[in-house]
Parts: C-alpha cells; structure tokens; sequence
C-alpha cells in the first residue's frame, strides 16, 4: 500500500451518505461501484498484489482508487503500518455495512440476467419425423424474425418427449398424436395427416411387384420402430389386420441412418413416416411397396401443457408452424 494522505476525520460514521434504505441518506455520486469493488477485492485478497489480478488491473491502480474512496468518506479503511492489507475500525465498519448491500446487488443482478437469458431461449420438442420434414424450414423462418431467440430442440420418443413437456423441460411437442394414457392434462392441435410407408431400395426383389402381397414380408428383415413409439402400435395395427400378427425377422430402430444404409446391404423393408422418406422417394433413393390403408395415417399437431403459462417466443413460433403447414399443403 501508499503512505496514507495527510489528514483524515476520525468520525465513525463511515457508511453516512454510502447505504441508502428507506429514507436514509442517498449514496455520495463521487463514490462508485468500481471504488466499492476494489475495496471488496483488497478486503478479501489481502494483498494489492492479487486484488490487482482478480480485477485485471495494476497495483497503482488499485491503490490510487482505495485513496479516492478514503478521501470521499474522510477516513481511513486500512491500517498502512502493517503488512497486507489490514482493515482500521473504521474499515471495518465499511466493510460490514456495505458487504451484505454489494452482496445484494449481486443476486437481484444475477436473477435479472437469468430471466433475461430465459426470455431469450426456446425449449421444444419434436419427434424425428417432424424434425426431418417440417420443423427445418419453421425454424429456418423463425430464427429470420428473431435471430436473438436461441433454440433449445430435443427428440426422441413421443413418451420421452412428453415426459419433457409434463416436467417443464420444453414448452412444446411436435409430432403424432400419443396415445390417451400419455396425454392427461394435455391438449393436441392437429395439423395434418401423416402416412406410413412400406419402403426399400428400388431392386429390392419386392419393389415395382404387381403380385405383392403382406404375407411377401414374412420373406425379409423388417425394420420397424420401437415398441413404446405411437407409429409402432400404428405399424402392429395394420399388420395385424392383414394377418401378419408376428414377423420372424425384426429390427427396431428409430435411426433413420442405420435404416437407410441397412436397406442398401440388405434386402429388407422399413417401415417409416412418409416425412422421413419423403426425398428418398422423390430422388428415387427409395421406392414404396403398395400397402397403403386408412390405418397407416396418423394425426401430427402440437402438443402443449394447458397449466403452463407459455414463455417468451412460443405463439410465434406455433403461428409460423401453422402457415407453413397451410402453405405446404399438409393439412
């Protein structure tokens, strides 16, 4: 530390005009946060040495600021005839008056910055099917009108996702229609009409078959989805229905790379939500088998929590989902 300037009050009423509560004394506006934070620095560090580091700056700095605030408040804060930095009586008064108002000030900003960051970042779901067809352009739109927003995207599962949704995790679900067991106490907006599809690499022995039947599958490795997935009980519906209640030959997966590369070694046959295979279908990567029937559609929407007051972002974000469907005719 300096020698001490050359004369000082010795009044005790450090923190007069410093704290402001109620009808008390207002702050003296030559004190500043950065006289407060230096002080709060040296008192902890001990040292101008490691004060100076702590705040990114020079020991003249820090001591040349500890003697403006001195001279502001007319006292001294620390004792300069012994070693480190030592608070005086009236230091020490400071100290514990203005350490629990700094502390304060601390908190309400930190609650201030997560609220913001809050307001600023978008939580949704959406199953693999949306996330592969119509999601890329609704997010793609969004982000054009609020490129502030961050988004926060998760998939899997319709159980996982509304698991999310019920815990408060995401503030929305897109995708098919779950099961009434999985949807108490939420609401479903339907959007559009999703259809299944029997799908393998054009010459797959089954593909361009005028003598096509179901019974056919029992032939190949089928990949179907997993078995807690709404498109599985779709799937298992349908093929029931056809009298093909138990396949010898199954694969569940729910990843459409595994499937994709699968189909092209393999000769088999995947079952998968048309937005998945869309391209594939139209770039003749893939080709569809006949089976099309009313079961193999499913209703896609939005899926919200009615007891959760929706965040910062979300209207907008389900309004450019609903003109997207408009416009690309999904409904």
């Amino acid at each position: 530390m300096t020698t001490a300037p050359t004369s000082y009050t010795t009044s005790r009423d450090v923190t007069a005009g410093v704290v402001c509560s109620g009808g008390g004394k207002s702050m003296d506006r030559r004190l500043k946060m950065r006289h407060l934070h230096c002080f709060m620095a040296l008192v902890q560090s001990k040292s101008t040495v490691r004060a100076a580091e702590e705040l990114n700056t020079t020991q003249p700095v820090i001591s040349r600021t500890i003697r403006e605030m001195e001279g502001i408040l007319g006292v001294e804060l620390f004792d300069r005839a012994r070693r480190g930095a030592v608070l005086t009586p009236d230091g020490l008064l400071f100290h514990r008056n203005i350490a629990p108002a700094l502390g304060q000030i601390g908190e309400v900003t930190s609650r201030l910055q997560d609220r913001q960051a809050q307001s600023s970042r978008l939580a949704v779901g959406a199953l693999p099917n949306v996330c592969a067809s119509l999601l890329p352009g609704v997010i793609s739109s969004y982000k054009k009108r609020n490129p502030g927003m961050q988004i926060e995207l998760h998939t899997g599962t319709s159980r996982y996702l509304l698991a999310l949704l019920q815990a408060g995790t995401v503030s929305a679900v897109f995708g098919r229609l779950a099961p009434n067991e999985d949807m108490k106490r939420l609401s479903f907006e339907f959007l559009y009409s999703e259809p299944l599809r029997f799908v393998c690499r054009p010459d797959h022995p089954l593909a361009g078959g005028a003598d096509f039947t179901i019974g056919r599958l029992r032939d190949y490795t089928l990949l179907l989805p997993l078995t807690d997935t709404t498109i599985r009980t779709e799937t298992d519906r349908f093929l029931i229905s056809q009298g093909l209640r138990d396949h010898p030959n199954v694969i569940e997966t729910i990843s459409f790379d595994f499937a994709r590369r699968f189909l092209d070694m393999e000769d088999a046959v995947w079952v998968v939500p048309d937005g998945i295979v869309a391209e594939d279908l139209a770039r003749g990567r893939l080709v569809q088998l006949p089976p099309s029937d009313s079961t193999l559609s499913g209703p896609v929407g939005i899926t919200l929590d009615p007891a959760r007051d929706m965040p910062a972002g979300l209207k907008e974000l389900l309004d450019v989902v609903r003109e997207a469907c408009l416009k690309q005719d999904y409904a």
